[in-house]
């Protein structure tokens, strides 16, 4: 890459960072976790637990990257540390399972949020036409070339955060507005719930809400001084991002009860206004419709935020393997084009064929175990390669990275436990079929794509 080639800004990185962070978790992780943690209490600080393991990652990560500022995230560092079949397996895992069906999930979400303005049921077909038409949108915004997407992406991100403001302080600005019976007391239940395994398997569906902590890592290469920027980006994002998080899930808790969400489905925000403004209307639109657009356009802004890193770990691949040579080139404005076709195509597949719940569970197993591999791996160079230059140390070391990899392991172990029923490969439902779990879908597509690495002609390497 040539030195005048545009480069993303600290402000830039942190706002991708809070952009793929701030999406459908947030927006419907609650409606999955309530079952399971009835308590006001301790879902807060699960929210908290969640932004804590996110931290020591990312500052994991900084560490990693500072080591390999090359873009490409879990394919660069597991290339680097153990083998480029398992850093191969990483990267065509992480276009799938980090980005493609996140995208997916994200539009799905965007499209259940917009339905009631549509007069459309949640999870309808109708809704998927317009999760499509976003994936459409914001593959559109892609080929425009990165200073586009830049001035796109900060103001998304703006908009989408003081979105979140609003939501959080509108229960307290509206007189008389209504409240829930909701306890924050941290009682006796609290504390059972908390550390419980319900606790961790729930943590497990918060994980994917805080998976964006690593976003700024996979455009290390296109992020001015990275080896500063990087980091800071990672500790700002992830800072604001928990203050967020803690914050909005009180405002959805304090106006609605458990009950209430239940009813109104994994679009909290709609439940939360259809209750604080309930028919009202402004210049004849319902005020429950004009936050559905508001909040459809939020989702955009995360949407846009996985597109814009996604088709530049698809280049890194491209640049290491001949056969895979197609996904690096671009168009006059430096769009990876047909990388950024490509993650749309898998993107709109996966929202034709799964709901949002399934692509939950899958993204959680898998992104648990890939996200593991390279923090261990900062063991093993610090032990083997103890002299390399690092502009950036973990923080708590070796407190941090072995928090992060034994909470991973606890949620994945909890989640097949109590959600699965200890069916950690298969279970048989009512009708009497075989049900494969989402650790088994995990385990099956690293097993496929290290199988893969050995059928694609390498050619062209950049690994030393």
């Amino acid at each position: 890459m040539s030195d005048d080639t545009p480069k993303y800004s600290l402000l830039t990185a942190t706002s991708i960072v809070i952009a793929n962070m701030v999406g459908t978790g947030v927006f419907a992780a609650l409606f999955f976790q309530i079952d399971g943690l009835p308590s006001g209490a301790a879902i807060l600080v699960l929210w908290l637990a969640g932004g804590v393991v996110a931290l020591c990652g990312g500052l994991c990560y900084a560490e990693l990257t500072g080591l390999f500022p090359r873009s490409g995230g879990e394919y660069e560092f597991l290339t680097r540390i153990y083998h480029p079949a398992l850093g191969f397996s990483a990267g065509i895992c992480t276009l799938v399972i980090g980005f493609a069906a996140p995208m997916a999930s994200v539009s799905l979400n965007l499209g259940n949020y917009f339905a009631p303005v549509l007069a459309l049921e949640q999870n309808s077909a109708g809704s998927k036409i317009v999760a499509v038409m976003s994936i459409a949108l914001v593959t559109a915004v892609q080929m425009l070339g990165i200073r586009a997407i830049s001035w796109v992406q900060n103001i998304s991100t703006l908009f989408k955060i003081g979105l979140v403001v609003l939501l959080i302080i509108l229960p307290f600005m509206l007189p008389g507005a209504a409240r829930s019976d909701v306890s924050f007391a941290l009682d006796g239940q609290a504390f059972q719930l908390i550390g419980s395994g319900n606790f961790f398997a729930a943590l497990a569906l918060l994980y994917y809400s805080y998976t964006g902590w690593s976003a700024s890592i996979y455009i290390a290469s296109h992020v001015k001084n990275p080896r500063r920027n990087l980091p800071l980006s990672v500790f700002i994002g992830i800072g604001v991002v928990i203050l967020l998080y803690v914050l909005l899930n009180f405002s959805f808790l304090y106006v609605c009860s458990f009950d209430e969400i239940r009813q109104g489905g994994d679009s909290v925000g709609n439940t939360m206004i259809a209750k604080l403004f309930g028919a009202q209307t402004i210049a004849g639109w319902r005020v429950a419709d004009i936050f559905s657009v508001m909040m459809s356009l939020a989702l955009v802004a995360t949407l846009n935020a996985f597109m814009v890193i996604s088709p530049r770990v698809a280049e890194v691949l491209g640049n290491d393997f001949a056969a895979l040579g197609w996904l690096t080139h671009k168009s006059s404005n430096g769009a990876p084009y047909l990388a950024i076709g490509l993650m749309a195509a898998i993107s709109v597949f996966l929202v034709l064929l799964s709901d949002l719940k399934s692509l939950l569970d899958y993204i959680g197993f898998s992104l648990a175990i890939f996200a593991s591999l390279p923090i261990i791996g900062i063991y093993l160079l610090r032990w083997r390669k103890p002299d390399m230059p690092r502009p950036f140390r973990v923080w708590g070391y070796p407190f941090t990275p072995f928090l992060f990899v034994v909470i991973n392991l606890a949620m994945i172990y909890y989640s097949v436990e109590v959600m699965y029923n200890g069916d950690f490969l298969y279970g048989i439902t009512p009708e009497g079929n075989i049900s494969i779990s989402p650790l088994s879908a995990s385990i099956l597509t690293i097993i496929a794509s290290i199988a893969l690495y050995y059928v694609v002609p390498q050619g062209k390497k950049h690994i030393d």
